[in-house]
């Protein structure tokens, strides 16, 4: 559970699995075929899910300090895009789609850009924070 509320006209929870799912649908939506989630190994986590694998929500990690949210995620990036301009845009719309969607301000987005989708990935190890 990452969020908890009581209020006046009940509890409010936001579970972890919520924001992962804003997550993998903004990816999915916006950047299909540019950027793929994945884990610290470098293997894209929609192919592991689609084979039984591991879920696309073991790959984020994310915590709740001060009433922020803070996510560190792994990413492959398509091979001949920009690192910088790819990672400072997706950044930026990881941090509008879950304040917008779970109304929770976003105080950082760390990207691990693990590598590089030629026909294989090219193994790279860079961490942009946002």
């Amino acid at each position: 559970m990452l969020y908890s509320e009581i209020n006046g006209q009940g509890t409010v929870n936001i579970d972890d699995s919520v924001i992962c799912q804003i997550i993998e649908e903004t990816v999915e939506a916006e950047f299909k075929g540019r950027v793929w989630i994945s884990n610290k190994k470098s293997q894209v986590s929609s192919f592991m899910t689609k084979f039984g694998g591991r879920n696309v929500t073991d790959d984020i990690e994310m915590y709740l300090e001060r009433g922020q949210v803070y996510v560190k995620m792994y990413i492959i990036i398509k091979f001949g895009l920009s690192i910088k301009g790819t990672t400072d845009e997706l950044i930026q719309r990881l941090k509008e789609t879950i304040e917008e969607k779970s109304l929770m301000p976003v105080k950082e987005v760390t990207l691990v850009v693990n590598g590089v989708m030629a026909k294989h990935v090219a193994k790279r190890n860079i961490e942009i924070r946002g």
